[in-house]
């Protein structure tokens, strides 16, 4: 279903207040690279949030995971939007993945949230796509895309605009939630119509999706036997009190 961007009629409330949580599962089997997540709550209110996965093993003793989070908090300090926050790290890597002579690899999501505002920013760098939920039965999956960091010197980066109202949840998710197997059918996996019905699944318990209950829908399908590590990320809109 399509959904409306910036023209969408203004009878549902503006976004006020943003709430964020997260889980991770670990596979065991990955030898190089992991998750990672990291958020940033300035003094306006508005949150930026960092989630991805990085392909690469630990440079000099230096975890990559570690310091893309570390590199993202220092320079969300003073950039805003997605796209320059993404260009930024991308140098990082492009850099050590050149003076450490290692191939470095991470697919990315940079959002941000802001109060007052009824729509979010976002921009991808070959991250799974989210998806957005306005309730149980209404979703669409966003545009995503992009290079991915560490790969392309001169890499650029889309942000794109999304209307974001209470009542609606953002949910990303790392490609180890995608790529998950089922019991069932191992050779096949969950994909992104795996991912809605978790959430829709999770939805039937609370109106707003619990990243707890979504694992445990998850779950009952592979089993908890994962390939690569899965991070899920859910952004939930609330109106202003």
């Amino acid at each position: 279903m399509a959904l409306n961007m910036m023209n969408e009629a203004a009878t549902r409330y503006r976004t006020q207040r943003v709430a964020i949580s997260h889980e991770h599962r670990a596979s065991g089997i990955t030898p190089e690279g992991r998750d990672f997540v990291a958020f940033n709550r300035c003094d306006d209110g508005s949150v930026t949030l960092l989630l991805g996965d990085v392909e690469a093993p630990s440079i000099n003793g230096i975890d990559p995971a570690s310091a893309i989070a570390n590199q993202f908090a220092l320079v969300s300090l003073f950039l805003s939007r997605p796209s320059e926050i993404l260009a930024q790290l991308n140098c990082m890597l492009v850099a050590e993945a050149f003076s450490s002579h290692c191939a470095l690899r991470a697919n990315t999501l940079v959002c941000r949230f802001a109060p007052g505002v009824p729509y979010m920013l976002y921009a991808s760098a070959a991250a799974p796509t989210p998806v957005l939920f306005r309730d149980r039965m209404t979703h669409a999956a966003l545009p995503a895309g992009g290079c991915a960091l560490g790969t392309d010197p001169d890499a650029a980066f889309e942000d794109l605009t999304v209307s974001f109202h209470a009542g609606d949840a953002f949910v990303a998710f790392t490609d180890g939630v995608s790529a998950s197997r089922t019991k069932n059918a191992p050779r096949g996996k969950s994909g992104i119509s795996g991912v809605v019905e978790a959430v829709r699944s999770a939805m039937n318990r609370n109106q707003i999706p619990n990243c707890h209950d979504v694992f445990a829908a998850i779950e009952q399908r592979n089993g908890g036997l994962y390939t690569d590590d899965a991070t899920l990320v859910v952004a939930s809109a609330f109106a202003a009190m």
